[in-house]
């Protein structure tokens, strides 16, 4: 709602980097600084959350956090975790509500998976495991620069992308096909479900195969600081995000954070050569 948005505008938003990452806290902010419009943003370590908070005390604050949630049904456990730009007010009862703008789909590995999945006290133990000890797969300091400015676009035009909208800019796509597409090299890690492991059994090259431009896969570290450097040309790369039972297929502009290719599919979470042969048709 428009009035939502008003109030978000007049908070501060709070962003905290993982543990590991205090490093990265003052190139994250100088970078939000840069084009985060929507709010004030104020990023700090985990470590720095009580003084976070108490700093704002009385003024309005929204939350830039990683959260989630499980259902648990007679066909098993399902589990969400993101990125969730979330606004704490008081409805008109008086009780504690949280806003909601915008969610990051996380993808865990799966031994964080079946950490969380069998997680006695979910409620209160998630949030600190997925600060401290969770492999995220999607997530980096990196990473999480262009979804906020994903994020910030997209609020500051008022417009609403939800999960499971197909994008696909052929402009940008055609850019993609005469340069090199980076992908994360998660995508040749097939998930089995029953034995709750993770296994490389398609190798990159099988699940390219129908892809006839230049691709490179690279590890979450250098195409963070890739991103980060932002000096140079533009590049693009390919994010595979598996939620629960459902993927997310999606590419950015490394200097925009543009989601320039996106695609869902429910029911099926590995990533497979289907995927790559949709996108290389989308290209030509």
């Amino acid at each position: 709602a428009p009035e939502d948005l008003q109030a978000l505008k007049r908070s501060t938003t709070l962003l905290f980097l993982r543990v590991g990452e205090e490093a990265w806290v003052d190139e994250v902010q100088k970078q939000l600084d840069e084009f985060w419009t929507i709010s004030t943003v104020k990023v700090h370590p985990i470590q720095e959350m009580k003084t976070a908070f108490e700093e704002l005390e009385g003024q309005p604050i929204s939350l830039m956090t990683m959260s989630g949630y499980r259902i648990t049904t007679d066909k098993g456990s399902f589990l969400y975790v993101y990125l969730d730009l979330a606004m704490p007010v008081t409805n008109k009862k008086g009780d504690p509500i949280n806003i909601h703008f915008a969610r990051v789909d996380l993808h865990l590995s799966a031994n964080s998976l079946m950490a969380v999945v069998n997680m006695g006290d979910f409620s209160n133990k998630l949030a600190p495991f997925l600060y401290t000890e969770a492999e995220l797969l999607n997530w980096s300091p990196g990473l999480l620069v262009n979804y906020a400015r994903f994020i910030n676009d997209h609020l500051k035009k008022g417009e609403t992308k939800l999960l499971w909208d197909s994008v696909a800019d052929e402009s940008e796509l055609r850019n993609v096909s005469r340069s090199t597409l980076y992908v994360t090299d998660h995508v040749a890690q097939q998930y089995a479900a029953f034995k709750g492991t993770e296994e490389e059994r398609e190798t990159p090259e099988k699940l390219f195969k129908g892809y006839p431009y230049k691709y490179e896969l690279i590890t979450r570290e250098p195409l963070s600081e890739k991103i980060l450097d932002n000096e140079g040309e533009p590049f693009y790369y390919l994010v595979y995000v598996k939620s629960t039972t459902n993927k997310f297929v999606s590419i950015y502009k490394s200097d925009t954070g543009e989601l320039i290719y996106s695609d869902y599919t429910a029911l099926s979470y590995n990533f497979k050569d289907k995927d790559v042969n949709k996108l290389a048709k989308k290209m030509k």
